[in-house]
């Protein structure tokens, strides 16, 4: 039961009550993760009924319902920031701020491919914790 256990868990329908339980009692960390099949984060807190253990983990991984292979050849060299994602950064903003709030760490990874640049996500998320 420490921080270094977290389990991301890409199968919607598995994350049940039952699951986040599961978690909880091993003080097993959920990942709240932002990609092709799962809802947005702001539902994925909401089921988890907010963090699992004592540390929080978001990854941002591809736009919503955009595969694998589509963001990739969009956003490739992944120089620039192609698309804005206002949802995606107000929730992992509201993520941190959770965590923030009750003095628990949160990290936040953030993939080229969840808009193009990594470092420009980065940044509209710290645009909305300064809101």
């Amino acid at each position: 039961p420490d921080a270094r256990y977290h389990i991301e868990e890409r199968t919607d329908r598995l994350k049940s009550p039952e699951y986040f339980d599961f978690l909880r009692a091993r003080k097993i960390g959920n990942v709240f993760s932002h990609w092709t099949w799962l809802p947005d984060l702001k539902r994925q807190w909401q089921q988890a009924g907010g963090f699992t253990s004592n540390l929080g983990v978001t990854r941002l991984l591809t736009p919503l319902r955009a595969t694998y292979e589509d963001t990739y050849a969009r956003y490739a060299p992944f120089n620039r920031l192609l698309d804005e994602l206002p949802d995606m950064y107000r929730d992992a903003a509201f993520i941190i701020r959770s965590g923030m709030e009750i003095n628990l760490p949160t990290i936040t990874v953030v993939n080229n491919r969840a808009g193009g640049n990594a470092p420009e996500v980065t940044g509209r998320i710290v645009e909305q914790l300064e809101l």
